[in-house]
Formats: structure tokens, sequence, C-alpha cells
């Protein structure tokens, strides 16, 4: 039995793409973090100023709680089904057709414009999960 030292850890050098992935990952958790914040801060001022009565200033932030209950295993099972990538592909695009959406409806004052456009924004934030089956190009993965 022989002790791990400092040495023997140092000796083997970390893959460039794996300290770009930890990167790259961390960053996205971030924005994604930013990305709540504000509309935890700015959604309930937002729909104060365009909502016609103030029982609908937590509306947003309801709707995108709502939201991301509702689908966050059937997203996180299709992530793992069409993989990381395309799966983070869509939630980034339902995240900028929800920014974009938010922006033109407090702009023109249509309060229920925001809770749709929220709808998208809830979708944003599911995270994969593992799925019970391989990946199709698996090698274990047998034939029907």
């Amino acid at each position: 039995m022989t002790d791990a030292t400092a040495t023997d850890l140092d000796a083997a050098p970390i893959p460039a793409r794996a300290i770009r992935n930890v990167l790259s990952l961390s960053a996205a958790m971030a924005l994604l973090g930013g990305q709540l914040m504000v509309h935890i801060a700015f959604g309930p001022l937002a729909a104060a100023t365009i909502a016609p009565s103030p029982a609908w200033v937590t509306a947003p932030i309801t709707v995108m709680i709502v939201t991301n209950m509702m689908v966050a295993a059937p997203l996180s099972f299709l992530t793992a089904r069409i993989g990381r990538r395309a799966g983070f592909l869509i939630g980034v695009a339902c995240a900028a057709i929800a920014s974009a959406g938010s922006a033109y409806a407090i702009v023109t004052g249509w309060p229920w414009l925001v809770l749709a456009a929220t709808l998208g924004s809830g979708g944003y934030q599911p995270r994969p999960v593992p799925s019970p089956l391989p990946p199709p190009h698996s090698a274990t993965r047998r034939s029907p």
C-alpha cells in the first residue's frame, strides 16, 4: 500500500478541455443565477407599474416557479434523450424569447404578456437528470 502525496497528484496534468468545461459551466451557472435574481428583483417592480391591481405584483414570480415545477421532469428527460447541448440550446431559445416578450410587454404596458413571457423563463431552468436508458450511441444498448 502506498501513500498518495501531493507530488503524485500534481504529476497528472489536467486536460485543457476539462478546464474549459469547468469554466464554461461555471459561467453558465453564474448567468442562470443572475437571471433568477433579475426576475425576483424586477418582476414585482414591473408588475407593480403595469398591473391592474397591486394583488398581481407577485404573479410573475409565481408563474415562473409553477412553470419550473411543471416542466422540470419532462424537459430534463428530453435533455437526457436529445443531449445536453441541444437541451441547453432549447433552454437558451426559451430564455431569449421570454426576455424579448417581457421587455416588449413592459414597454407597451401589457401585464398579461408579462405573465405569458415568464412561462418561457420558467422552462429555462431545469437541469438534466440521469436517464434510465443508456444513450443511443452507447455500445451497451441492446437492439429490440
